[in-house]
C-alpha cells in the first residue's frame, strides 16, 4: 500500500486559535516518521487526532485503509501507543497489569514474543512489584510491553524517551530500530532531534500549527551505505514547476524553504556527482533556473531543523 497512513488538510480549531492548519502528509508502510517542532507547534494534538481520541475540526485521516473518524476502534487495534502520559495502573503488579491487557486483545496469557520483550527490556525481575513503586524509566518499559501485547504493524511513540536516564533512553531507542527492522511502521513525536536522526527516514518538521517541511534521512539507516555528497541550491521557480521538481526527486531533495513565492533554497544528497549534473540539467530544460550551488558537508538533522525553523520564522 502506497499511502498506508494518509493525513488530508487537517485543522483543529479551538476558538479563534488553530492549533493544526491544513496539515497533509502520507507515510508508506514500513516507514519511520518523525514529527519534530517547538512546544506548542500541534505535535500532540496531530498525534491524538490520528489517534481518533479528539475530533478534528476538518479534514481527513486513513491508516491502513481505515477512515478514523468513522472507525477508530478498527484503526486503533493495528496500533501500539506509548505516549509521554502512560496511563498505567498504578495499583496493579507488572505482570497482573500485562496479563490484565493480553486478555483485552483476545489472548489467555503473555504470548512467547511478550515474554521475550520483557526480558529483553529487563522488566521480569519487577514482575511482582506494584507499578506506582517502579522508577519512570521502568514504567516507561511497561508501557511499550503493553503497546506491543498484539504485535502491532504500526506504534505511535509521543515523547517515549522523555526524562528517561541515558541508559533507559539507550535501550528504548534499541529496541525502536528493532521494531524498525520487523517493518512496523513508526510514527514518532520527540524534541530530542538526535534520537529522531538515529531511527526515522523522515521527519515533518511543524510550526504554529503549520507543516512547514519534511526532510529526508532514508540512507542514514542502510547497512553499508556509501558516502554522499551534499549541496545547497538556491533557484527560481513558480509553485508548480518546484512541485513537480521535488516529487521526481524526493529521494534525492532531503528539504526545501521557500523565500518567496519564486525564491526556494534546496538542501540535496547525491550518491555521485553524475546524479547532480542529471539533476541541474533537468532544472535547465524545464527553465528553473539556478543562482547559486555550493557543495556541503552532511548536515545533522538539528542543522537542517534549526534552518528550516528559521526561514519559516522570516516567512
Amino acid at each position: 500500500m502506497e499511502k498506508y497512513i494518509e493525513v488530508k488538510g487537517l485543522v483543529k480549531q479551538y476558538g479563534e486559535v488553530k492549533a493544526l492548519n491544513e496539515v497533509s502528509f502520507s507515510i508508506k508502510k514500513g516507514e519511520v516518521v518523525g514529527i519534530v517542532g517547538p512546544n506548542g507547534s500541534g505535535k500532540t494534538t496531530l498525534l491524538k487526532i490520528m489517534l481518533g481520541l479528539i475530533d478534528a475540526t476538518s479534514g481527513s485521516v486513513s491508516i491502513a485503509g481505515i477512515p478514523v473518524f468513522n472507525n477508530s476502534m478498527d484503526a486503533r487495534r493495528k496500533i501500539g501507543i506509548v505516549m509521554e502520559d502512560q496511563g498505567l495502573y498504578g495499583q496493579m503488579k507488572v505482570r497482573k497489569y500485562l496479563e490484565f491487557f493480553a486478555k483485552l486483545y483476545g489472548f489467555s496469557s503473555l504470548t512467547p514474543s511478550t515474554i521475550d520483550l520483557m526480558e529483553s527490556l529487563d522488566l521480569q525481575k519487577y514482575e511482582q512489584v506494584e507499578i506506582a513503586k517502579l522508577s519512570k524509566g521502568n514504567k516507561q518499559k511497561v508501557s511499550i510491553v503493553r503497546s506491543m501485547i498484539h504485535n502491532p504493524e504500526i506504534i505511535f511513540l509521543d515523547e517515549a524517551t522523555d526524562h528517561l536516564d541515558p541508559e533507559v533512553r539507550e535501550s528504548v531507542i534499541h529496541h525502536i530500530k528493532h521494531f524498525r527492522s520487523q517493518g512496523k511502521t513508526i510514527l514518532m513525536c520527540s524534541h530530542n532531534l538526535h534520537e529522531v536522526e538515529q531511527v526515522a527516514n523522515e521527519v515533518l518538521v511543524l510550526k504554529f500549527g503549520q507543516l512547514i517541511d519534511n526532510i529526508r534521512l532514508d540512507n542514514k539507516h542502510k547497512q553499508g551505505s556509501k558516502t554522499k555528497e551534499h549541496f545547497m541550491m538556491q533557484v527560481m521557480a513558480n509553485p508548480v514547476l518546484m512541485n513537480l521538481l521535488t516529487k521526481r526527486w524526493e529521494q534525492k531533495i532531503r528539504s526545501v524553504t521557500s523565500e518567496d513565492e519564486v525564491t526556494y533554497t534546496l538542501h540535496c544528497e547525491v550518491d555521485h556527482l553524475d546524479e547532480m549534473r542529471r539533476l541541474m540539467l533537468m532544472m535547465a530544460e524545464e527553465g528553473i533556473t539556478v543562482f547559486d550551488l555550493r557543495r556541503q558537508q552532511s548536515q545533522s538533522l538539528n542543522e537542517m531543523y534549526m534552518s528550516v525553523v528559521k526561514e519559516a520564522v522570516h516567512q
